[in-house]
């Protein structure tokens, strides 16, 4: 219960999904310490507590999101209230969108990307240097040694 409250499910959803009444997940909910939300037929539900997600949504979700309030604003017939909701939820899609974005910091994590990019690069080339360096000189220390063995082999002969 306390899994699918925290997803955002409804009170009718949760107890639908339980095969329990609403008012028996309502209290449960409240023994749990979750949000309770209020219904007053006049108008409609309040509530004093957010539920706070595990992570935020995508830019994705957001435009998704907006899109799909943007498509329902075009059927005609819809109440003030419906059409005053619609308006509030692509309002706070923009909000959402320009508040993550600075977040985010796109550009800032971007640049920091590319330099750390060329810093790796650099690094790897430094290393496959030093790799290749010590074998040209063990290579050169051995053809030394064997001209040194070939002077002093003549000299004995000799």
């Amino acid at each position: 219960m306390r899994e699918l409250r925290i997803d955002g499910k409804t009170v009718a959803e949760i107890a639908l999904r339980m095969g329990k009444s609403p008012d028996a997940v309502k209290k449960k909910l409240g023994r749990l310490g979750l949000k309770v939300v209020v219904t007053d037929k006049k108008f409609g539900g309040t509530t004093n507590e957010l539920i706070m997600p595990r992570e935020m949504p995508s830019i994705e979700e957001s435009l998704l999101k907006q899109a799909a309030a943007m498509n329902a604003l075009e059927k005609p017939g819809l109440s003030k209230t419906e059409v005053s909701r619609l308006k509030a939820i692509v309002s706070s899609c923009i909000a959402y969108q320009k508040r993550l974005a600075e977040y985010i910091d796109y550009r800032g994590i971007e640049k920091e990307l590319v330099e750390l990019s060329a810093k790796y690069e650099a690094l790897l080339k430094d290393e496959q240097d030093k790799a290749v360096k010590p074998r040209a000189a063990h290579l050169t220390a051995r053809r030394g040694l064997a001209h040194d063995y070939g002077e002093a082999v003549k000299e004995v002969k000799t």
